[in-house]
């Protein structure tokens, strides 16, 4: 995935998470109409409680804006650099120490 589907991703995720929180609160509101006693009053609760922990979540969420996705990737192709450096720089290490000896093997 490249920085511009990540972005679009978070984002998804993030109207996705308000849109269950939407959904929730209007089932918690239409239990508390629509029905009466206690178990319609624990029903909302338990609602509730997943509500407080998903509100939560999309409070980190909304932390992460796009600069922290590009410094993400960003980390991620200056790791992925510093990598390729260095295996050229092994191999090329490698490939200096075994030269003598195969030009030793010529004579």
């Amino acid at each position: 995935m490249d920085y511009f589907g990540a972005v679009n991703e978070l984002q998804s995720i993030k109207a996705e998470l308000q849109a269950v929180i939407a959904a929730l609160d209007c089932a918690a509101s239409g239990i508390l109409t629509d029905f009466s006693g206690i178990s319609s009053e624990k029903c909302v609760s338990a609602i509730e409680t997943v509500l407080a922990d998903l509100r939560l979540f999309q409070r980190s969420l909304n932390e992460i804006g796009e600069g922290a996705v590009w410094c993400w990737f960003e980390e991620r192709r200056r790791a992925a650099e510093a990598a390729r450096i260095r295996a050229e720089q092994e191999e090329a290490f490698t490939q200096s120490r075994s030269l003598p000896f195969l030009s030793s093997l010529g004579e």
